[in-house]
């Protein structure tokens, strides 16, 4: 079983790698909260919309700044487009006029990644954990690469920025077994594997090697 530092970190390294040279197309839009997305420690670090994008918050903005579901938002930012759905990066998101988020300016140095609010989760208090659900949308790196599923009842599971997910086949609705770390009482899981309706099992891979199987 992996380390649950790793689980602690991979938010903060997903989100930290979407500096001024992310990959995207610069989009924008406007939509409801369908659900506000918790990271390891209950931090939130990411909005679903209720039409299936994603948004990404940068590690500072762990802290709650007031988001509901149902609450409609303004976002732009560098959108990368994943099977299911759009993962916004650097965004500048605003809700109900007021302005909440805005990207770094061109030159100027990123904020550094640090853990979120809270004491360090113990060792001793990772264990290892299954979840089922329908998968309503997919988390990524800023290249494009899938390393999260998101289910419908906020359940994210999630691999590292290194990694990526075979997704080929997953559809909107698909009910599927995933199975990693997670510390106690923690939403998010750390992703080692997906187990399909058909009982196939895929294992996350370096990206240098997406599309392979175990």
């Amino acid at each position: 079983m992996k380390g649950f530092s790793l689980v602690a970190g991979l938010v903060l390294s997903t989100v930290a790698a979407a500096q001024p040279n992310a990959a995207g197309v610069p989009m924008q839009r406007s939509a409801d909260i369908e659900r506000v997305l918790h990271g390891p420690r209950g931090e939130v670090f990411a909005l679903l919309l209720a039409e299936g994008s994603v948004i990404m918050l940068p590690p500072h903005l762990s802290q709650d700044l007031g988001f509901e579901a149902g609450q409609r938002v303004q976002v732009e930012g560098n959108a990368v487009q994943t099977p299911l759905n759009l993962v916004y990066f650097r965004v500048r998101l605003t809700r109900g006029g007021q302005l909440l988020l805005a990207p770094p300016r061109p030159g100027s140095e990123p904020h550094p990644a640090g853990p979120p609010p809270g004491p360090p989760p113990e060792a001793n208090a990772e264990s290892e954990a299954t979840a089922r659900g329908a998968l309503v949308a997919f988390l990524a790196t800023p290249d494009g690469g899938v390393n999260g599923l998101v289910f419908a009842d906020g359940t994210v599971a999630m691999g590292a920025p290194h990694q990526a997910i075979d997704v080929s086949g997953l559809t909107r609705g698909t009910v599927l077994e995933v199975s990693g770390a997670r510390l106690a009482q923690a939403s998010a899981l750390l992703l080692e594997r997906v187990t399909l309706p058909d009982g196939t099992i895929r294992t996350l891979q370096p990206l240098a090697s997406f599309g392979k199987r175990e």
